[in-house]
Parts: structure tokens; sequence; C-alpha cells
């Protein structure tokens, strides 16, 4: 397989930067998740991996008093979070920086929860458990969206989208 050209990114990023979240989820799902989360500290050190423009670490922000690391390899949303967070006062508890999840330089059992809304594929599905595991204090939550096939027989030009991208994938009953 080619890579895609530098001409296709742009546009791709274009598109993707133009939508609220960049990705799944929503703050209905964020609330619930976060209130799974019983036994977290009143100020915990959260990391929210492959954040995008940051609407999961903002709306974190607003349901804790934690401080955030928000990590993302696009250079350009890591900019929109940094100003989001300075123009709501939240630049004391929101870190955003431009990182690559392969090769992350935090230190071990560092986060009380580790949350990363449909970013953890772009390492595979077993490496991002892994960096979380490592990420996680003793005690500490993850909470994690995939991609994941819900039919067991999508149209040919879906999974061949997708095998591309996520050869990986698998399927609701084998996550």
């Amino acid at each position: 397989m080619t890579e895609p050209s530098p001409r296709f990114w742009e546009l791709f990023f274009e598109l993707f930067e133009s939508l609220p979240r960049q990705g799944p989820g929503n703050r209905s799902c964020t609330e619930r998740a976060l209130a799974i989360c019983v036994e977290l500290p009143n100020s915990p050190d959260i990391v929210d991996l492959g954040c995008g423009s940051g609407a999961g670490s903002l709306h974190l922000a607003e349901l804790t008093r934690g401080s955030i690391v928000a990590i993302d390899s696009h250079g350009r949303s890591i900019e929109r979070l940094q100003q989001i967070a300075k123009d709501r006062g939240l630049e004391d508890r929101i870190r955003a920086q431009v990182g690559d999840m392969s090769s992350l330089d935090l230190p071990d059992q560092s986060f009380d929860l580790v949350w990363s809304e449909g970013a953890l594929y772009n390492l595979g599905l077993d490496a991002g458990l892994g960096l979380c595991r490592r990420l996680l204090r003793p005690g500490g939550y993850l909470a994690f969206t995939d991609a994941v096939w819900l039919a067991s027989d999508p149209p040919a030009e879906v999974r061949a989208a997708f095998e591309a991208d996520y050869p990986t994938m698998g399927t609701v009953d084998t996550v």
C-alpha cells in the first residue's frame, strides 16, 4: 500500500478540523463514562491520547478539577486547543502538546485516568492498551473508544477502506 500524498493529508485535516469533536462521542457519552470512574481523586491527573482539537479534554476540564495532558500528532489541532484553553482560562489545567503515541516520553504510572476517543487504533489495540497500562497508576481508570465491525459482512468497499487503515479491526464480539 502506498502512503497518501501530502495533498491528501492537507484535505483530510481541512475537513476533519471543521468537525466539532473530530471523532466519536459527545458530551453525554463523556459524562456517562466519567461517572463510572467513581474513585477518581478530587484533582485527578488525566491524559487524553489522540485528543484532536480537544473537545474531550475541554469537557473533562469542566467536569473535574484535574490537570490534563492532551496529546495529538497534528500540530494545528494542538494549537487550536491551546488557544481555546487560554480563552477559557484553562491553560493552567490543560497542557496540550504535539506527540506521537508510539513514542511518548511520559513517566510510567503517572495518570489516574487515561482517556482516548477513537485514537488507540493508530497503534493497534493491543499496543494502545499496553501504552495505557504503562501510563495508569494502580487503581486508575481507562476510558477509550475503538472502531469495531457491528456487522459480520459489511459492504466490500467499506471493508476495503478500513482494511487499509485498520487491518486488525475486530468485531463487537472479539474486542
